[in-house]
This record gives structure tokens, sequence and C-alpha cells, in this order.
């Protein structure tokens, strides 16, 4: 691949920058270096879902072996001794305090899913019964480098090029060569060339290689998170299911299974190590643009799409969902339900401990400077939701009986909530209350139909089918 002088130009900035890393990678690294005795297993385990931390790592140690020999943590931890680590650990600059809000978040969820890739990689590729997976993670990991390293150095560019892609309906990469001149994969294979990273990460960059198996599986594993977790996909339409089904030699539902497990796992990883500010829609879907945060941008009416909350009942009533927490089935009923319904924003909110509040946890098209987005409620004070809370109950807001619930809709409802037409329907569980669904047009402020209603309500009464489901066979399998 052939670069251009001004893409030269900020390869060389770029590699003057000290790279920095998550401040949840900072403290597991001190905590590491503290207790004395580490090895290259640990540090992987650990810290591996830093892209940052990886590249500078496998950089170091691949500046003795330019080749890009060196592809796993542990071998680049043997390369470059614990003198590294430890200069590392005392120096090395945060994420959380070099990149300001706004432009955090959006970088946060780009981490995110560049893990999410990484996993996927490694599992395709293990399922090849390739010994070399590891490559194939960093691979996956750092596919969209380019675009990381823009958001951490010069975020200044990003609204634009964001803006541009919305506006004419393309990519960012794409939007990026109109804005810088160059796009951000041409980027990332200049930077991944530069800094020497591992061969396998080159070649599934350029575009002039000839692409074998382990490229195409990694170029193949970012397709399909772009796509969406292939829990909510039809696999029978889907190319990159069945080319993947094809070079690996089993069938598409197998397919399916994989990268379920993958994106199952990854969650579960990232959970404490990568929080992310509550967006359901971009963290379980993963569309290939996801709306940044920037002050004033603001999401786009939804258009109803019935069968995304098919495919979520259809993969409720599959025992693949029995290795999910409840907090991750409610992320994708909340997800599914925004797109299925066509609601504009949905809120699903749980007691407090002490059973004493009723607070927003998963959010969908809710922006993050939103009164909604701070959804708290006494659980016995003398509101709507106090009130629903009483029993299993739902409930349409509407002119019909505006009127009559007034009483109920206090100062703090109409605050939050902005619109004076919503749904809810409170979650019981074991006959005790759980939490409550919330849904409305905030946006569009279009009226919610007796049909909306009536597949908001089934849909609420099919989530506490699939939770207590989940705890009947978590309490067998503990008897």
């Amino acid at each position: 691949m052939t670069t251009s002088k001004h893409l030269d130009i900020w390869i060389e900035k770029l590699s003057a920058q000290p790279l920095p890393v998550l401040r949840s990678t900072r403290n597991a690294l001190r905590q590491l270096i503290d207790r004395g005795t580490y090895n290259g297993g640990e540090l992987t385990r650990h810290l591996a879902h830093d892209p940052l931390l990886c590249v500078h790592l496998l950089r170091r140690a691949n500046q003795r072996s330019p080749e890009g020999r060196v592809a796993t943590l542990e071998q680049a931890v043997v390369m470059c001794g614990e003198g590294l680590l430890e200069e590392l650990a005392r120096s090395v600059p945060v994420i959380e305090e070099v990149v300001p809000e706004p432009a955090l978040q959006p970088l946060l969820q780009l981490y995110r899913f560049s893990f999410h890739v990484g996993y996927l990689a490694r599992d395709l590729t293990k399922q090849k019964r390739d010994h070399h997976y590891s490559d194939s993670y960093f691979a996956g990991l750092l596919h969209n480098l380019g675009e990381l390293v823009t958001r951490v150095f010069v975020p200044k560019y990003i609204p634009a090029i964001v803006r541009q892609a919305q506006q004419r309906k393309i990519g960012r990469s794409e939007a990026a060569q109109e804005v810088l001149g160059f796009d951000f994969h041409q980027l990332s294979c200049g930077l991944a060339r530069a800094w020497h990273l591992p061969a396998l990460l080159q070649a599934s960059l350029d575009d002039d290689h000839f692409q074998d198996k382990r490229t195409e599986l990694v170029d193949l594993a970012a397709g399909m998170m772009h796509v969406g977790p292939l829990l909510l996909l039809p696999l029978s339409e889907d190319r990159l299911v069945l080319r993947v089904a094809e070079l690996l030699a089993v069938g598409a539902e197998e397919v399916k299974a994989i990268v379920f497990h993958a994106n199952s796992e990854a969650a579960a990883y990232l959970q404490e190590r990568l929080p992310v500010e509550p967006d359901a829609t971009f963290v379980e879907f993963f569309p290939p643009e996801p709306i940044d945060s920037f002050e004033g941008a603001k999401p786009a009416p939804v258009r109803a799409k019935p069968e995304a909350l098919q495919r979520l009942q259809a993969a409720f009533a599959s025992s693949e969902t029995d290795r999910l927490t409840p907090q991750r089935i409610l992320e994708l009923f909340t997800a599914a339900l925004r797109e299925g319904l066509g609601v504009d924003r949905v809120v699903f909110a749980l007691l407090s401990p002490d059973h004493a509040m009723l607070q927003g946890r998963f959010f969908g098209g809710v922006q993050a400077n939103s009164p909604l987005h701070r959804f708290e409620f006494e659980r016995h004070g003398r509101t709507v939701f106090a009130r629903l809370m009483d029993k299993p109950a739902a409930l349409i807001l509407n002119d019909a009986n505006r009127e009559r619930m007034k009483p109920l809709l206090t100062d703090h409802v109409h605050k939050v909530l902005e619109v004076e037409e919503f749904m809810a329907h409170s979650i019981f569980l074991e006959e005790r209350p759980f939490g409550l669904c919330y849904a409305d047009r905030g946006i569009s402020r279009r009226s919610i139909s007796a049909e909306e209603y009536q597949v908001f309500r089934t849909q609420c009464q099919l989530l506490v089918k699939r939770l207590a489901s989940l705890t009947v066979n978590r309490k067998k399998a503990v008897t």
C-alpha cells in the first residue's frame, strides 16, 4: 500500500506521542508490579483488552524483530523485560485524563467494540484448529488502530468526520478520506508498518497482501461485529455467516454459537475493566456508525423493525441465553424493544438494594445530557411509577387518561420525562417487585397506538418468563 506525503507526516507525528492506557489497565499493572511476581499469562488476562498498551509492548518488542515476529503479550514481556513494565506502571499517561469529554465516551465504546472483534477473531481461528489464535486476537483488536489514535490524539477532527458520515450515509473511514485526505484503514496500515506490529495485523490491513484464511477470518470477524451479534441476525440471509461457515467447514448454526459465545465471554470480561456510559444500543448491536455523543447531536427517530423482537424472542427460547446474566439479558431486551417497536427512548429501571428507589439502569436512545438519564423515583412515593410497583401492571398515558392520572404526574415526573405520552410496565419476579420498563416517543412526539402498547405489554411479559426460567435453571444447577 502506497502512502501520501500527508499521511507520512501524520504517522511521524503520532509515532512521537506517548501512548496512554486505560486507568483500569494502569491500576492492574501497578498491582502486579507491587505484588512482585507475575508472568506473561497473567498480563494477558488482566491487560490484553487495552489496545494501546498492547501496541506499546508489541512495538517495543518488535523493534528488535522488525519483521513483526513478536505477536503476543507473553512474548513481548520477555523481550521488553520487567524494567519497561515498571516504567509504564509509574509514568504511563491515562486515557481518561488525556481525552476530554465529550470525546471520551465514544472512544471507550470503540475500545469495547475492538475487544469484541479480537475475541471473535480468536475464537474463529481456534475453530480452524490454528494454534496461532493469539495472533488473530491482536489483529482483530487493532484492526481499527487508525481511528483509535485519531480519537486519542486529534479528536478535534472526529465531529467533522462523523457529521460527514451521517450526512452522506458512508462509513467513518471513507468520511475520514474527505476530511483528512486519507482514510482510517490507510492510517492503520501505515502505523502497523512503521511500528513493526505483528505480521498478521499488517497482512490483514494491507490491501496488496494476498488474503489467506487467517486474514480473511479477521476481516470477517470485524464485518460481523459491524452488523451485530449473530444472536439477532437472520443467519440464512447473511453472506458473512455463510462465508465463515464455508471457511470453517461447519454449519451456519455452529457459527452462530461461536459468535454468541465469543460475545458473551467478551462482555463478561469487560464488565468491570472497561466501563462506558450505559448505551445498550451500541453495546449490543454494534451499528456500523454509532452516533457520537458530541454536544448538540440528536438521535434520529427510530423506525419500527418488528423482526428485531422476533429474533430476540427466538434467542430467549433457546438454551444459549442460559449463559447470560440477568443484566446482559436486560441490555439485549432494552435495545431490541426500542428497535422492534420503533419508540425513541427506552429505560429499564431496577429497584435499589434497599428497595427504596426505582433507578434507571439500562437506556436506549437516551442522550447523556437528557433528564431521562436520571430516571429515579421513590419506591413508595406518590408518583405513577410508585403506584405501578405495587403489583404487576402496565400503563399507557395518553389523552384518554391524563386528567385522571394527574395527581400522580408530579413536577418531578414532568421534569424527568419531558413528554406527555408514554407507556410503562412493572416487572415482578417470584411475586416480588424487580423493576420497571418505560418507553416513549420523546423525539418525534408521535402518538402510541393501541397495537404498539399491546406489543409492549407482551414483550415485557415474555421477559418476565425468561428471567424467571433463568432463575429456576440456576437454582437447579446449585441443588
